[in-house]
C-alpha cells in the first residue's frame, strides 16, 4: 500500500479523511442541485465550498510531502 506510506497515514485515517471530503462533495452537489432550480439559493455555497475543499486538500498535501520529492 504505497499510496498510504506516501500520505503518511494508516489505513483508517486516511478512510476517515477521504469519507469526510465524500461528505462534503455530496453536500455541495446537493446544494449546487438545489441552485440549479432555485437560482437565488444557495448562490456561492458549490462555488465556495469546492475552492475551500481544494484549499484543504492542499495544505494536507503539502504537509504529507518528504523532504527532497519537492525538488
Amino acid at each position: 500500500m504505497n499510496h498510504l506510506k506516501d500520505t503518511g497515514e494508516n489505513y483508517f485515517v486516511h478512510a476517515a479523511i477521504a469519507l469526510s471530503y465524500s461528505l462534503t462533495l455530496v453536500a455541495l452537489s446537493v446544494a449546487a442541485l438545489i441552485h440549479g432550480i432555485i437560482p437565488f439559493v444557495f448562490v456561492d455555497t458549490a462555488s465556495n465550498g469546492v475552492s475551500a475543499l481544494e484549499e484543504r486538500m492542499e495544505k494536507r498535501r503539502l504537509n504529507n510531502i518528504s523532504p527532497g520529492l519537492t525538488d
